[in-house]
């Protein structure tokens, strides 16, 4: 490693420890990963770029891994598949991968006019079996719900400790796209008050996946129901980003820096799918006492 890479990693590290609830812990995880390769050569550009890096890690934080357990069958492999999520740094939750049906699948029900306002849904749904999505099903939803909620918060929390005081826009134009209509383009990197709407976006898929396996996949939904580790993680999360929101809300200096136009997609029979999916009466001092052990 460079002198300027451990610089940058120590300058980093030092922001997350000191300003940070949860950033510390996250960076942390993987010494050897390389979080600090979206930090462009400017000092100022080190600091503006740290959501990113938290961002990024949250990936090796709650990375898939595999157990070996006795076959079923003989056609069983004897192989089980779990992934972790960061809900912060007192708890990690432990999933079991039980539930193979694609969030492609749900690209049906979404009309074109809806998906082409919100700007990554191609990206995360789109229509080749190359997309990571076409395999990461509901638990995939929920790996990018939790990224991008550390990544506003890490954000939010220097913003709020005024270390951050910068403001990132960038231009918007509306493309017409052969074949597909009218698109948002956006010139360079999420800008700052993109980040509160990648959560939100991530919220609403998780709930299109939910009404659709619903009403086309009942067997499939059932599973989702039962799986009780995945609610509660997705529960305390969803805690955590509401009260996320309301710390941003109370503080004039730092609301301006975040907009959440996405909340005009989020339907009210969204949020009915999204409540009847939350785990009732959790929290983090009691949620050890419903989670299955793996």
């Amino acid at each position: 490693m460079t002198e300027t890479e451990q610089q940058k990693r120590d300058y980093y590290l030092y922001l997350a420890k000191t300003n940070c609830s949860d950033a510390y812990s996250i960076l942390i995880s993987d010494p050897n990963y390389p979080f600090t390769r979206f930090l462009q050569d400017e000092r100022k550009d080190w600091l503006e770029n740290f959501n990113w890096s938290v961002y990024s890690n949250i990936f090796e934080k709650n990375k898939v891994f595999e157990k070996t357990v006795p076959p079923k069958n003989k056609f069983d492999q004897g192989i089980e598949r779990y992934r972790r999520y960061f809900i912060n740094k007192s708890l990690t939750i432990i999933c079991h991968l039980d539930i193979k049906y694609a969030s492609m699948s749900l690209n049906p029900g979404i009309p074109d006019s809806l998906g082409m306002q919100i700007r990554r849904f191609k990206h995360y749904h789109g229509d080749t079996l190359s997309y990571f999505w076409y395999s990461s099903w509901i638990f995939g939803l929920l790996n990018y719900f939790d990224a991008h909620y550390q990544q506003c918060k890490a954000d939010a929390e220097l913003r709020i400790a005024r270390v951050l005081k910068t403001e990132i826009y960038n231009r918007e134009t509306i493309t017409e796209v052969p074949g597909i209509g009218k698109y948002r383009l956006f010139e360079g990197a999420a800008s700052i008050t993109d980040l509160l709407n990648l959560a939100i976006e991530q919220r609403l898929y998780i709930s299109w996946y939910l009404r659709y396996a619903k009403e086309r996949e009942p067997d499939i939904y059932k599973q989702v129901q039962a799986n009780t580790n995945l609610r509660i993680a997705y529960t305390l999360l969803d805690d955590q980003f509401h009260n996320l929101l309301k710390k941003i809300d109370h503080d004039t200096l730092v609301v301006q820096h975040y907009s959440t136009q996405y909340n005009q997609f989020v339907s009210k029979q969204d949020k009915t799918e999204l409540e009847q999916f939350r785990m009732k009466n959790v929290n983090p001092g009691n949620c050890r006492n419903y989670l299955v052990k793996y």
